[in-house]
């Protein structure tokens, strides 16, 4: 038997209209393809544009963070600096009050002291001034009727003193600085004079000059408590 080959189909033949077609196709095929190839580096880029800037803003965040940090840090220590200084300013003022307190209530109690010694003094001063001077009136006491420590009379007014009735002499009294002055004739003579703290005994030294701690009663009158001396006469008052 023999074998008839089998016919190969032949290609039909395209037309010109589904050659444009067909090549219009892979046109925009390849127009599709060249815009995904284009596309994607460019979204690539943005992504990769997008990370850069949101790395920037993480390290300008940080960097402000940390700067915000270091700021408040350093106001917190210039405080904690102002409020020692404060307080070390502040220690040596509160202690010149009381330093400044010590000082003045010394002197307060040196002042008073002070202060209460003079007016003791003055006061004094004052008292002998007035018992010397102004508490009795020598010129009036002196005049009376006394007698002598031998048993003469004497009598004296505002301007005699008289021994006898034919002999007196005149005189003149000195209350400031307790002196007597006398002229018997020719004869001129002066006398230191104190009365007792009583006014009852008149001591009159001939010549002698004013004893004034007896007067003030500082020392003790010898005239009155021992024999009087030559010159010294101790009177006492009758009336």
């Amino acid at each position: 038997m023999s074998r008839s080959n089998p016919k190969k189909p032949t290609p039909r033949k395209r037309s010109k209209a589904s050659e444009a077609k067909e090549k219009k196709v892979q046109a925009s095929a390849q127009e599709e393809t060249s815009a995904r190839a284009h596309a994607r580096p460019s979204v690539r880029k943005s992504v990769g544009e997008d990370a850069k800037q949101q790395a920037r803003r993480a390290t300008v965040n940080a960097r402000e963070r940390a700067a915000q940090m270091r700021s408040q840090h350093e106001a917190r220590e210039q405080k904690a600096q102002a409020v020692a200084e404060a307080k070390s300013q502040q220690t040596p003022k509160d202690a010149a009050p009381k330093r400044a307190s010590k000082v003045s209530k010394r002197t307060k109690i040196v002042l008073a002291c002070v202060l209460a010694v003079v007016l003791a003094v003055g006061a004094t001063v004052a008292y002998c001034v007035w018992d010397i001077w102004y508490r009795y009136d020598d010129a009036a006491d002196i005049q009376g009727e006394w007698i002598s420590q031998e048993g003469a009379a004497l009598i004296i007014d505002g301007s005699q003193m008289q021994l006898t009735d034919t002999v007196s002499y005149a005189y003149t009294i000195d209350t400031q600085a307790k002196t007597i002055s006398f002229t018997y004739a020719n004869a001129q003579g002066q006398a230191a004079y104190h009365f007792s703290p009583d006014r009852q005994q008149l001591v009159i030294e001939d010549g002698g000059t004013t004893d004034w701690l007896v007067i003030l009663g500082v020392a003790s009158d010898n005239a009155l408590t021992e024999t009087p001396g030559a010159g010294t006469t101790v009177l006492t008052r009758v009336n």
